[in-house]
């Protein structure tokens, strides 16, 4: 199983969604007002355009992304900047911490979501919009038992700066995550969704 920082992917590759993300008529802000995104979804839904004109970019990803032999089921942009005239809280753009699980609509308890967010671009300014995993569940248990809480994580507070673009994270759907305030710049990324079967010893190979 894999918690953390992953491999970094080709920014060059990447540089086609940045060109998307640019041309603000294609984001809005999320339902909380807390940051930016665009939905992509995946090639064969066609929400848009755009995997239909980068296949072989979406394909590069696809291999690419956590875990590499299953399918996409479904990818967004995110957008934090330190602009403070926007949110709930009249500070800078993050996401709130949440568990990806709680978002599945239909709810699917043989699968588990596997989630990987690509760091596409970070002002040379940035200060905030860390990556922030905050451990797999909110009891504590027997640590042999304890199989929602990964053994690298548990309940531990992880923090992580991207700051090199095509540079990845993972969790799963359990995790507990979420993106710190932008107090300044601005940062993009990329978030990919994969599920797999679910599996109790998935969370205990780690």
């Amino acid at each position: 199983m894999i918690i953390g920082k992953y491999k970094t992917l080709d920014a060059k590759r990447l540089q086609p969604i940045i060109d998307y993300l640019l041309n603000e008529n294609n984001s809005a802000y999320h339902s909380t007002g807390t940051h930016k995104h665009i939905r992509l979804d995946v090639k064969e839904r066609g929400i848009n355009d755009f995997w239909l004109n980068h296949s072989d970019l979406y394909d590069y990803i696809e291999k690419n992304v956590y875990p590499e032999h299953a399918p996409i089921t479904g990818a967004w942009c995110k957008v934090f900047t330190a602009d403070t005239t926007t949110g709930p809280t009249n500070k800078g753009e993050f996401m709130a911490l949440h568990q990806d699980m709680e978002y599945e609509y239909p709810k699917d308890d043989n699968s588990i979501i596997h989630t990987t967010s690509i760091l596409l671009h970070r002002s040379e300014d940035a200060i905030g919009g860390y990556n922030v995993l905050a451990g797999d569940s909110q009891f504590q248990g027997d640590r042999e038992t304890r199989f929602k809480d990964t053994r690298d994580i548990m309940s531990r507070l992880v923090v992580e700066n991207l700051t090199v673009p095509g540079e990845s994270m993972v969790w799963n759907g359990f995790t507990m995550h979420g993106v710190s305030e932008m107090t300044r710049g601005k940062r993009m990324a990329l978030v990919v969704i994969k599920k797999t079967p679910f599996n109790e010893e998935y969370f205990k190979s780690g």
